[in-house]
């Protein structure tokens, strides 16, 4: 087995409690160590904060994926349902209009019948028959004005059923809706029908010509109605019958199907057909059952309609009174766009129910396999990208982490070696120093004055050596986090004016003078004792970098709820890399531009580790006229001045 394969094989056994022998009994794994559940949390949410990290980013991207992919698609969709309501639009828009034409051509056909004398005098003379005759469909007088019109109107009415496509012309007497002669059914006559011909009824009493669909005794049909009159003894013209010219959508939804190339059909609900029509014509009309969607097949333009409307999804579709949807047929897929049937009084009252359901469909397979391709094309895109950036992720943390435990090994390492050095170093100085001071002291026998001048030497170079010491050992403690500071509340304008006093000889020996601008008492929480000494370390610095007759200000002042102290001195202005030393010179021991600890030493570095351990900040930049400026800024417990 590869040794990876292994590893990941001996890693996966360990998180999940499984020996080489097979899974450890219950009472092992109790004793073993922590719950599976809490090993497999582990590895999803780590304790260090850099693992945590990358998982955090690692998720954040998978998310942003996710919701990238899931955007695309719906705006994907979309587009898409946009072009579907496009299509909707554009083909009911046609839809209209052809109807309104239609309809338009249905009234002008019945003016033209209605306008000829003969026909108008026939007609009324059958009304007169059928009045005098107690009415209903009369009796001979009625019987022989109704053979009349109709011999009259056959040769006309074949005519116009090839050239017009009309299928009914019927006359009505009035009051109401009385049929007189059915040209395309002439047996049938004498009928009521003022609860079913509302567009007889209305052009009766508006006596103006009216249009529309309704379903009738023997057809359904698109409608054309005029009223017609006579002119009475007094020369006043009287309405006394209705005449209705009427069409079928055959002629419609074969233009609709030439002009879209998509199959038209119109469908009836089977309540309102059976409702209206005789049971006889029914049959007749209607000998296809479509018991899926309880409705009817009027007129369609293609036979598969059939086919369609037995479909169960379909009849989904049409109750669920969309505009468009996608209807499986087999292994094909169609787009029917459907839109609701209104009747005569349905569209003068948008309240009521449609009687029925126009819809165009037409075969969209390959587009909606070019779509779904390329969404699933999408997707795939959107996971390589996913891979590819977690992999990257994974390969960056990997690579961060091991430079990490790198660094902060090395960290380990320098602050183990300097510690321990300095410890290593401590006990031979003092012995150095205390051996010099008991010769300077003549404890072992007189000493001349060029060897008190080497003492003194020896004596100086330890002093200094054992501060570096111990310097170094401080710094250790703060870098590695052993020091904690014990809180106490401390005069920070006292503490800085007795360290300028302190330190005063210094500058003079230097020729530098020192100036302090301390405007009152501010207290602030820290370790006097430490506090003491960063000022000192602080204004040493300063005064030591500073030219024989230069300039050192130390100033305290309340920015918002820190205190700042800065300390400007009249030096040469520091570079980014000249800083950087003075803030981490053990980190460029070595380094080309001679690293190091130098004259300096650790006094800022020091400074800096103790601001930070106070929740403060250090920073040094080039003073405003000349020289550097070192800004210290520690949060503030109260001020009050004195």
């Amino acid at each position: 087995m590869p040794p990876d394969l292994k590893q990941a094989v001996l890693a996966f056994m360990t998180v999940s409690n499984i020996g080489l022998d097979g899974p450890m009994p219950y009472r092992a794994r109790r004793a073993g160590g922590q719950p599976l559940w809490k090993r497999w949390a582990s590895l999803l949410w780590p304790r260090q904060s850099t693992s945590r990290l990358f998982i955090l980013i690692g998720a954040i991207i998978a998310v942003s994926d996710g919701l990238f992919v899931a955007i695309n698609m719906h705006l994907d969709q979309q587009t898409l349902d946009q072009e579907w309501h496009d299509q909707w639009e554009r083909t009911f828009a046609a839809y209209d209009l052809t109807l309104g034409q239609e309809l338009n051509k249905m009234v002008m056909l019945a003016h033209f019948i209605a306008d000829n004398e003969q026909i108008k005098d026939l007609f009324h003379a059958g009304a007169v028959a059928v009045e005098a005759e107690g009415g209903g469909p009369g009796r001979a007088g009625a019987h022989f004005a109704r053979i009349a019109l109709y011999q009259r109107l056959a040769p006309a009415w074949r005519r116009l059923s090839a050239e017009y496509g009309i299928r009914q012309v019927h006359f009505h007497l009035t009051p109401g809706s009385l049929s007189f002669l059915r040209v395309h059914q002439p047996d049938r006559y004498g009928d009521r029908m003022d609860d079913l011909r509302h567009i007889i009824v209305d052009v009766d009493i508006d006596t103006a010509h009216l249009q529309g669909f309704e379903i009738g005794r023997i057809y359904s049909g698109l409608r054309g109605v005029v009223p017609v009159t006579h002119m009475d003894a007094d020369g006043v013209e009287q309405i006394f019958g209705v005449l209705e010219v009427g069409t079928s959508f055959d002629q419609l939804v074969n233009r609709l199907d030439d002009v879209f190339g998509a199959g038209t059909a119109v469908l009836l609900n089977r309540e309102e057909v059976d409702g209206a029509m005789w049971d006889e014509f029914i049959a007749a009309r209607f000998p296809d059952e479509t018991p899926a969607c309880d409705c009817l097949v009027e007129a369609y333009s293609r036979n598969d309609v059939f086919d369609l409307v037995a479909s169960p999804s379909m009849s989904a579709a049409l109750a669920a009174g969309d505009d468009y949807s996608l209807v499986r047929q087999g292994d094909r897929e169609y787009l029917v766009l459907h839109k609701p049937l209104r009747d005569y009084r349905g569209m003068r009252d948008p309240q009521r129910p449609a009687v029925g359901q126009v819809v165009v469909w037409r075969d969209v397979t390959d587009r909606m396999a070019a779509f779904r391709a390329d969404q699933r094309l999408t997707f795939f895109y959107a996971l390589l990208a996913l891979v590819a950036i977690e992999s990257l992720l994974f390969f960056a943390k990997r690579f961060v982490l091991r430079t990490k435990q790198a660094a902060e090994t090395a960290s380990r390492a320098k602050s183990c070696f300097l510690a321990t050095m300095s410890h290593e170093l401590r006990t031979p100085l003092n012995a150095v120093i205390g051996f010099s001071d008991l010769l300077a002291q003549e404890a072992a026998g007189p000493v001349n004055k060029q060897q008190h001048g080497y003492l003194a030497d020896i004596q100086t170079a330890g002093s200094k050596l054992l501060s570096v010491v111990d310097d170094v050992l401080e710094y250790a403690d703060l870098e590695e986090g052993r020091y904690i500071p014990v809180l106490e509340p401390v005069d920070a304008g006292r503490q800085l004016n007795d360290a300028v006093r302190a330190l005063r000889a210094m500058a003079e020996d230097r020729q530098v003078s020192v100036v302090a601008a301390t405007p009152g008492s501010v207290e602030i929480r820290a370790e006097t004792r430490t506090f003491r000494q960063a000022l000192r370390r602080l204004l040493t610095h300063a005064i030591a970098e500073t030219p024989a007759g230069g300039t050192v200000t130390a100033s305290l002042a309340m920015e918002s709820r820190e205190i700042v102290i800065t300390t400007t001195y009249s030096a040469p202005s520091l570079s980014a890399a000249d800083i950087d030393l003075l803030l981490r010179p053990l980190d460029h021991a070595g380094d080309a531009y001679g690293g190091g600890l130098g004259e300096g030493g650790l006094r800022l570095a020091l400074v800096k580790a103790f601001v930070e351990t106070h929740g403060g900040a250090l920073d040094i930049r080039p003073a405003e006229e000349v020289g550097n400026a070192i800004r210290l800024s520690l949060p503030a417990r109260k001020s009050a001045s004195r």
